[in-house]
């Protein structure tokens, strides 16, 4: 999409003599699908201009191979970097590109970690669709909580399994609330790591209301790491 962005303005005449130009604001964006690792970009220049700025603007939308718009991209900002910067970037015979990555490291002293933790009259924890080996782990780790492992079942869409999961969490919620323990509660969804988990996340939407009618009742969403 970039390349094709600087093909867009080289066949304008608005090279600006190999200035680089960056991008910095955009108007608006639909999204209309999901991207996939090929896609097709369609660009062109936007009539809106800031010539004050030497600003240019650009229309890109990103099609799929058959050709179907998943994303609209209107009034794209690019602008050149100062002639100062640009000067430095293109001579200087140093320039290296720096890729960070995350690392995890194994702490020793664990057990010290949870020395200033909260402490909650009740702990409540709510598993969706993590494997049997991973629900168990965690009741293992956390002996103190009360669980309610809700896990997969066969030959159920996405949508049944969400629904089948806001149900339990709702009755749950109920007999949290009417019980009215006195202290913070805590309450956590936990969902796997995998992409169509996380639209568990919204059952989280329920522990928010849940907070109006009992403000010490404390909502987290947890992604553990599946085993």
């Amino acid at each position: 999409m970039q390349a094709a962005a600087a093909l867009t303005m080289a066949s304008d005449g608005e090279e600006d003599g190999g200035e680089l130009r960056v991008p910095y604001a955009m108007d608006r964006m639909r999204l209309e699908g999901e991207c996939g690792a090929e896609m097709l970009a369609w660009v062109r220049k936007n009539e809106k201009r800031g010539d004050a700025e030497q600003i240019a603007k650009l229309d890109i939308d990103l099609c799929d191979r058959q050709g179907k718009v998943m994303v609209q991209m209107r009034g794209l900002s690019l602008r050149p970097l100062s002639k100062q910067n640009s000067k430095n970037a293109s001579k200087s015979d140093g320039a290296e590109s720096l890729i960070a990555v995350p690392v995890w490291a194994a702490r020793e002293d664990i057990e010290s970690v949870g020395a200033g933790r909260l402490e909650y009259a009740e702990e409540h924890r709510i598993v969706c669709g993590l494997t049997s080996a991973t629900a168990e782990e965690l009741r293992r780790l956390l002996p103190q909580s009360q669980w309610l492992i809700l896990g997969e079942e066969e030959k159920e869409t996405l949508a049944e399994r969400y629904r089948r999961c806001a149900l339990a969490c709702f009755e749950r919620i109920q007999k949290i609330l009417r019980r009215k323990a006195s202290g913070r509660l805590l309450l956590q969804i936990v969902i796997g790591d995998r992409l169509e988990q996380v639209v568990m996340a919204g059952l989280v939407g329920m522990v928010n209301t849940a907070r109006l009618e009992n403000p010490q009742l404390v909502g987290q969403w947890i992604v553990a790491e599946e085993m």
